[in-house]
């Protein structure tokens, strides 16, 4: 046996509103509570759903009160016994405890226990008599009395029949048998008849329910008297055990059906959100559409202008096809003249030499006029003619020495101009090879730019489309939207409606099923 340790033997009172109230499957396995439950026990939810109930019992009881349970309960009858708790910090707590079997299909579907604030005399009689169950003695109050109400009858009915019979010792015999054979008839007969009904009245109290235990803690009587009280003791407490579950299940009712409120309630601001949401949705939707349009007639410009950049691009390609062209053409010909004024300047080394030639002779010639002249002189007037002839010659020589200097210095600069001339068409040269290059690069450049101006184009008459698409499918969504809207209006009233349903649907199962159980166990004492 499960002992749940430790206590601090500290009494909680139960309180006459408190309705303390489970449910446990056919193993004893706990399966609801309620809040009064709770409170009384101090455990949580969480700690006793799923849990064996001995949870909360409380080592001070007796063994023998819980076989009786089980065994009545099994047999498919409702046990009814003072049950000493323990709370989850070692106190306790005292209970008149109801527990009944819920039948299904003649098979235990789970055990219901209702219980209730016991009075204080049934507290005092439990702890004489539970002790000594927990020792396995039967107190001496529970064992069974010889003096019934009949017994007692006829034992009273002897007494006044011996005190009939010595009053009428005095009388003649054959008088005094005949009045005391009379007087034990008649006492007999009218035993007979007067405790009939009470006989019958013990024994439907004893079909309605026997414990000999409970019998004892409930009335303080070993008797048929404490037998008709402890059935209808017994009764009432069926009945509230009924109440009882009617009115958890009514708080549970009026707890689903605040809560209900409020998620109807919620559901409304949700509903209302949805449509307010829906109602936006559509108007941007329609917006859309109108975006879309725009962005299809975009597209279409889009689409009309990067044709345009393509036949640009076309042109462009042509031209720098063209100057392409010019340029290599432009590059030879700058290499031909440049060969050229090549030429050109070596003729001019050549000159150069022949001046050299020509200034040689005309300083030869100078020297010979001088000589000449010198000769002149000395030949007088012989010579004269010799002597004009050579300073003519000298002066001849000495302009022909000076147009050899300037024809030098014409012919270097000349060089110079060549070499500088060269030196540019050389670069020209180069940087036309470059330009030449780089029209090559940049044809083959607009060659990309060309396929990828194509496939623009391409995109743009696809996006026109998928555009034209998406505007009319915006449309369709818009017109779902209000479909929606309705369909949620209506989806909002049936699913609350159905939450609803459901929820009082189980409730009325568990009620029908209590008010059944009861009903037939009321029709099966008659």
């Amino acid at each position: 046996m499960r002992e749940n340790l430790p206590v601090t033997q500290y009494e909680i009172r139960v309180s006459a509103t408190q309705n303390i109230l489970s449910t446990t499957q056919p193993d004893g396995k706990i399966k609801y509570i309620n809040q009064d439950f709770l409170d009384i026990s101090g455990f949580t939810k969480d700690e006793l759903i799923g849990q064996d109930h001995n949870i909360v019992r409380h080592p001070d009881m007796p063994p023998a009160a819980f076989k009786g349970l089980w065994d009545t309960v099994n047999n498919h009858d409702s046990w009814l016994g003072l049950v000493k708790n323990r709370c989850k910090n070692g106190d306790h707590y005292y209970v008149s405890a109801f527990a009944s079997p819920i039948i299904k299909d003649n098979k235990i579907f789970e055990i219901q226990s209702v219980r209730t604030m016991p009075n204080q005399e049934t507290i005092e009689r439990a702890d004489v008599i539970y002790p000594q169950l927990k020792e396995d003695k039967t107190p001496r109050v529970l064992n069974d009395n010889f003096l019934t109400l009949t017994n007692k009858t006829l034992i009273f009915l002897a007494v006044v029949f011996s005190l009939t019979l010595a009053s009428l010792s005095l009388g003649s015999t054959q008088t005094i048998f005949a009045a005391i054979t009379a007087l034990g008839l008649i006492s007999l007969v009218g035993s007979f008849f007067i405790l009939a009904p009470f006989r019958q009245l013990v024994t439907q109290a004893k079909a309605i329910h026997t414990d000999n235990v409970g019998r004892y803690i409930y009335t303080g009587k070993n008797s048929d008297i404490g037998q008709i009280q402890f059935a209808f003791i017994y009764q009432n407490a069926e009945a509230s055990s009924l109440i009882g579950r009617m009115s958890d299940s009514a708080k549970q009712l009026k707890i689903s059906t605040v809560s209900l409120s409020a998620v109807v309630e919620s559901n409304d601001k949700a509903a209302d959100t949805q449509f307010s949401m829906t109602d936006r949705a559509a108007a941007a939707i329609e917006e859309m559409s109108m975006s879309v349009q725009e962005v299809a007639r975009n597209a279409s410009s889009a689409s009309d202008a990067a044709n345009d950049s393509l036949a640009i691009t076309k042109a462009s390609q042509i031209k720098l096809n063209q100057n392409k062209d010019s340029i290599l053409k432009l590059s030879e010909e700058v290499s031909t003249a440049a060969t050229l004024i090549e030429s050109l300047r070596k003729s001019s080394n050549d000159i150069t030499s022949v001046l050299d030639v020509i200034r040689g002779i005309a300083e030869q010639t100078n020297l010979l006029a001088l000589n000449a002249a010198i000769e002149a002189a000395r030949a007088g007037d012989a010579g004269r003619g010799f002597s004009v002839v050579a300073d003519e010659v000298r002066s001849l020589a000495t302009r022909t020495q000076v147009s050899t200097e300037e024809i030098q210095k014409m012919i270097e600069t000349l060089q110079t101009g060549t070499k500088d001339a060269v030196d540019s068409m050389n670069s020209s040269q180069k940087h036309a090879i470059i330009c030449a290059n780089e029209s090559q690069e940049m044809v083959s450049q607009l060659n990309e730019i060309r396929g990828s101006v194509g496939n623009i184009t391409d995109m743009a008459a696809k996006i026109a489309t998928a555009v034209d698409q998406q505007s009319s499918v915006a449309t369709e969504i818009s017109n779902n939207l209000l479909d929606i809207r309705q369909l949620a209006q209506e989806n909002l009233e049936s699913t609350v409606a159905a939450d609803a349903c459901q929820s009082f649907d189980l409730m009325a199962t568990d009620m029908d099923e209590l008010a059944n159980q009861f009903w037939n166990k009321k029709m099966s004492n008659k």
